[in-house]
């Protein structure tokens, strides 16, 4: 057997073997020990977390239970009472002020009274509520044949004073009541048909050779008939209206028969022109006895010494810019009838 180093080679080898084996029985061990302390760590460290957590929780529960709202501090209204704000917000009394919701408080508020425009709910310790309201105002006053319906700057309906069941007109009663009406339409010959003397007047119409004068005398006592039942139709609302603490307000006829609720917009589309006018008349002292809708695009304002037609389905700031021109330029004596609707304004 061979020597290395004054030790056989084979014994040497073993020695080393032996040494090696114990190296890796350390390391072994060493990483045992490493991972027990990291366990250790690891749950000293959720411990240590969970401690803290509770602590926080337990404080806060602690401090919801110490700020629980006890006042109410109510600004910018104006309409709506303070009792009637309480007595809406009376079972928050008492309630831890941390866990309380603003959002869900100003929402609350917001449903309950369709004539808050705007309402914002901030905490303050350490048990204070303050409400900061912005109302809506009336701008004017809207009867249709469903009711009377007061209506902001923004066309929102803030008031109702009343209502009542309505039947809306047809399509082709709207085409009369607006002066469109064909005077060879089927409604216009019963009407003609009506006004005869008797059963053997009637017989002997032979419809296409009556004169188109007749027909035309017909329909237009037609569109009398329906003018007058719309206004009748109507009138309960409007001497409402009148008697009210908001008479006042400029008033706007409508035939339109759709119950409006609280909160709703009315047409917009039509509202923007109304107010449009509106504003006008107030800022040049017109006197306007009737603002009136007398078809979906046609608006009649009437003085007491002419009438003045606008359209929905023109620019009313263009309109209004012509009606301008010619209010100061020319005399308006004897002129009964002004007509923005088209490019050419018309004057009777």
């Amino acid at each position: 057997m061979g020597r290395r180093g004054g030790l056989p080679i084979a014994r040497r080898e073993l020695q080393q073997g032996r040494r090696r084996l114990v190296l890796g029985q350390r390391l072994r061990d060493s990483a045992a020990w490493l991972r027990r302390r990291v366990k250790v760590w690891i749950l000293l460290g959720v411990g240590g977390v969970v401690v803290v957590a509770l602590a926080v929780g337990g404080y806060f529960l602690h401090q919801a239970q110490v700020y629980v709202v006890k006042e109410f501090e109510i600004s910018g209204n104006q309409q709506t009472t303070q009792l009637a704000l309480l007595s809406l917000l009376q079972d928050i009394e008492g309630n831890s002020l941390l866990l309380l919701n603003t959002g869900t408080v100003g929402e609350r508020i917001l449903e309950a009274f369709p004539y808050i425009k705007t309402v914002n709910v901030s905490k303050v310790l350490p048990g204070k509520i303050v409400i900061d309201i912005e109302e809506r105002f009336p701008k004017l006053a809207w009867v249709d044949l469903t009711g009377v319906y007061l209506v902001d700057d923004e066309g929102v309906v803030v008031t109702i004073l009343g209502q009542q069941e309505a039947t809306a007109l047809t399509a082709e009663q709207q085409l009369v009541y607006s002066g469109y009406g064909d005077p060879n339409a089927e409604y216009v010959k019963e009407k003609y048909l009506a006004e005869q003397a008797d059963e053997a007047a009637r017989k002997a119409v032979v419809w296409d050779e009556v004169p188109l004068e007749l027909k035309q005398g017909s329909l237009a006592r037609l569109r009398e008939d329906l003018i007058l039942t719309v206004n009748t139709a109507r009138q309960p609302l409007v001497d409402l209206f009148r008697t009210s603490d908001f008479a006042t307000l400029p008033l706007v006829l409508s035939i339109d028969a759709e119950t409006k609720k609280l909160g709703e917009d009315v047409e917009m589309k039509k509202f923007a022109v109304v107010l449009a006018v509106s504003e006008y008349a107030t800022q040049t002292s017109l006197v306007v006895q009737e603002l009136a809708w007398e078809s979906d695009f046609t608006l009649s304002l009437r003085t007491q010494s002419f009438r003045i037609l606008f359209t929905s389905t023109k620019d009313i700031g263009e309109q209004l810019d012509n009606l301008e021109a010619l209010i100061t330029r020319v005399n308006l004596s004897g002129v009964t009838q002004i007509d923005l609707r088209s490019d050419v304004v018309g004057v009777k």
